[in-house]
C-alpha cells in the first residue's frame, strides 16, 4: 500500500512540474534583456478568455524563455491600454503577468548569475516603469 501512495505521489508531482527547458546561455540572456524594447507584444486573442489564459499558461510551461519575457511584455502593455482607458484590468492579466514575470526572472537570474532584482535592475535599464509594472503582479 505504501509503495502504491508513493507510486502516486511521484506521478502527481511529475504531472505539476513544468519540464525542463534548454540552457539559456548567459550571451543569449543578455540579449534577451538588451532587445527588450524591440520585441513584439504576442498579438493572440480569443473571444474565450479561458481559452486564452490556457494558451499563455502553455507558452509559459512549454515554451521558450523567450516566449516568456515576450509575455510579459504583452501583459504589460493590455494593463497599461486597459489603464490608460480607465478600466480596470482583468484578473486574469494579473495573473498571466505574474506566472511570466516569476519564470523568466528565474531562468535570467541562473543564466547570468545573477539575483532575480538584478535582473529586474537590467529591464529597468532599458525600460522605465519595469520594475514597477512586474512587482505590482
Amino acid at each position: 500500500i505504501h509503495r502504491a501512495n508513493s507510486s502516486r505521489t511521484m506521478l502527481q508531482d511529475s504531472v505539476r512540474t513544468p519540464p525542463l527547458r534548454p540552457v539559456l546561455s548567459h550571451d543569449d540572456a543578455q540579449r534577451l534583456i538588451d532587445g527588450y524594447m524591440d520585441l513584439p507584444v504576442d498579438d493572440y486573442e480569443s473571444k474565450s478568455v479561458a481559452l486564452e489564459e490556457q494558451y499563455y499558461k502553455d507558452k509559459i510551461r512549454q515554451g521558450t524563455c523567450l516566449d516568456s519575457v515576450r509575455t510579459v511584455k504583452t501583459f504589460r502593455t493590455r494593463i497599461a491600454e486597459a489603464r490608460a482607458n480607465n478600466k480596470k484590468p482583468p484578473v486574469v492579466y494579473e495573473r498571466i503577468l505574474k506566472k511570466a514575470s516569476k519564470r523568466s526572472l528565474e531562468e535570467l537570474s541562473v543564466a547570468l548569475g545573477i539575483s532575480q532584482e538584478d535582473v529586474i535592475a537590467l529591464f529597468e535599464s532599458v525600460d522605465t516603469g519595469f520594475a514597477e509594472d512586474v512587482a505590482q503582479s
